[in-house]
């Protein structure tokens, strides 16, 4: 048996990439697992700022660790779409568009077509899990149904929100979709800016000076670009991001916990993303650390089910979340911390049981759903 000391470094890469996969899920699903109003005694109550013991752990567990995910997945996301493309022409990227059409934009349109179904459905017949202030789904006329698919804001649904499709957590494969069309442009950039791209770009996600006309697509291309960058130019990722997060992990400890005692506070978004920037490299460097010492291995069967987990989570979550709260009715900080601990496990160990189920009763639905996964 090889020694996990003999790892290359491709073979490490691969690995770390692999195994952050399901981590990172998880941290997408703790994000997601936002504490819900409270209705106590006929009163709604904001378990954050009612309760600060769930209200501390709560914003350590999903508003500062977790948000290094989806920079992560953005970054292998550009790092894998020019992996080992050493002439990026039009043969290539039509090449790659196709791929994408079958990993990304399938998915994408099946998974949001799904919660259209299921949203009427559940208008009928679980409308006190499901209700909303929103416009109802049997209500929607053609161009609502368009817009559930790109951003539910342009949906007349009553409220602001974010621009996200009706399967929310799903704004990461819409973005990514896109930044992968202009793909060619990322490549010309960075051929031709080089790190200043990354300089420029990383400046003003960190100064949050764009966030009202740029918001997440900034996110994406730069998360993109930066993992596009080791790529394009040839360079193993993980290794350079072991090296730097030697140098970043007492800042990302440092900014974290600012973060933590500033969080919600005017003015305290940029502090906020300069911690996600700092911690990146402190996840890939400590991933490939123990990975290199073969102590830690992720079995396959979670890194396969994280797509399916990414897509399918929202839904039984908010509707849990909700059943939870009115059955309990939580008024202290311990059984709100044990549901919010709950919740997470729960849909994982659900999620993990369907896609088991739907790779034996139908594989072919699953590779669908999956992007062929």
């Amino acid at each position: 048996m090889q020694s996990p000391f003999t790892l290359s470094s491709e073979e490490l890469q691969s690995k770390t990439i692999d195994f952050l996969r399901f981590p990172l899920i998880v941290g997408v699903i703790l994000i997601h697992t936002s504490p819900d109003s409270l209705v106590v005694n006929g009163t709604y109550q904001d378990a954050v700022s009612v309760y600060p013991v769930y209200s501390t752990i709560y914003t350590l567990c999903s508003q500062i660790l977790p948000r290094l995910a989806v920079p992560i997945f953005f970054i292998i996301s550009g790092f894998l779409f020019f992996y080992h493309t050493p002439v990026f022409d039009k043969s290539a990227y039509w090449s790659k568009l196709k791929k994408r059409a079958r990993t990304l934009l399938v998915p994408y349109l099946l998974w949001n077509a799904l919660v259209i179904l299921f949203y009427f459905f559940a208008e009928v017949y679980l409308s006190g899990l499901y209700g909303g202030k929103g416009k109802l789904v049997s209500q929607y006329w053609i161009n609502d149904y368009i817009y559930a698919f790109y951003d539910t804001t342009l949906i007349n649904t009553g409220g602001g929100g974010e621009s996200n499709p009706i399967n929310y957590p799903l704004w990461f494969l819409r973005d990514l979709i896109i930044v992968v069309c202009l793909s060619p442009l990322v490549y010309v950039l960075i051929k031709r800016l080089k790190f200043g791209l990354l300089i420029v770009l990383g400046g003003l996600w960190i100064s949050d000076c764009t966030a009202d006309t740029l918001g997440r697509s900034l996110t994406s291309f730069f998360f993109f670009s930066l993992g596009a960058y080791f790529s394009i130019f040839s360079l193993n990722l993980v290794e350079k991001m072991r090296k730097v997060g030697h140098y970043t992990a007492l800042p990302y400890l440092c900014c974290a916990l600012a973060s933590l005692y500033c969080f919600g506070l005017p003015g305290a978004r940029p502090l906020y993303n300069l911690s996600i920037v700092l911690g990146i490299p402190v996840v890939f460097a400590v991933t490939a650390h123990y990975i290199s010492l073969g102590r830690w291995k992720m079995p396959a069967l979670l890194t396969k089910a994280t797509f399916f987990l990414y897509a399918f989570h929202a839904l039984p979550l908010a509707a849990l979340q909700r059943l939870l709260n009115k059955v309990l009715q939580p008024q202290n900080d311990l059984l709100l911390l044990a549901i919010y601990l709950l919740l997470p496990l729960l849909i994982i160990a659900v999620g993990l049981s369907l896609y088991q189920a739907l790779q034996k009763v139908c594989p072919r639905l699953a590779a669908v759903l999956t992007g062929s996964r």
